[in-house]
């Protein structure tokens, strides 16, 4: 079975008009028809959100497993389980609880627990969304080990590489080899 990585990121822009899931669903339906294994990787609000769509998505496609991977990057005890209890998505199969670290420190580690995960699951593509350091750690884990990356809402620039987002928009755009722009 061919195994691919979701890998959700902070501002995901996934619309969920005509309640499909939109972007996302489109996504999830060519994949579904390939059989693929797939992991979400959670750290935020925001990104709880962008699963939810995603899970509903998977959960028309018998043929897709589903893996939640939890950063921890955002972590609020009470924000995080009630989205998952509210929404019905899946409990995290994985929780990283990395988060209250220096951007390095936490990116370092972050590199460090998602290549165990990406070694052990062996999937074909990794998925990012955003800009946080879960999404650059994500890419590098990812291109290390050989492993395609697609990102969406790639090519977003301000421009201003004192912002920790701007750099790692930048370097996961580089290692991707498939880029969604985000469409507003």
């Amino acid at each position: 079975m061919t195994k691919c990585i979701w890998y959700i990121s902070k501002y995901v822009a996934t619309p969920t008009s005509y309640n499909s899931g939109g972007r996302g669903y489109f996504l999830m339906k060519e994949i579904a028809k390939l059989g693929y294994t797939s992991i979400i990787i959670t750290s935020d609000s925001n990104q709880f959100i962008k699963a939810a769509v995603v899970s509903r998505a998977f959960s028309k496609h018998p043929n897709i497993q589903e893996i939640i991977v939890h950063t921890g990057q955002h972590f609020d005890l009470n924000m995080s389980e009630i989205f998952f209890e509210e929404m019905n998505i899946p409990k995290p199969y994985y929780n990283l609880q990395i988060n209250s670290l220096s951007h390095g420190a936490m990116t370092g580690l972050m590199i460090k627990k998602i290549e165990e995960i990406l070694i052990k699951e062996n999937p074909d593509w990794v998925l990012l969304y955003g800009d946080t350091n879960s999404t650059i750690a994500g890419s590098i884990a990812a291109k290390k080990l050989k492993i395609k990356i697609a990102h969406v809402e790639a090519g977003l620039r301000t421009f201003d590489m004192k912002n920790p987002e701007e750099i790692n928009r930048v370097i996961t755009d580089r290692l991707s080899d498939i880029l969604f722009v985000r469409v507003w």
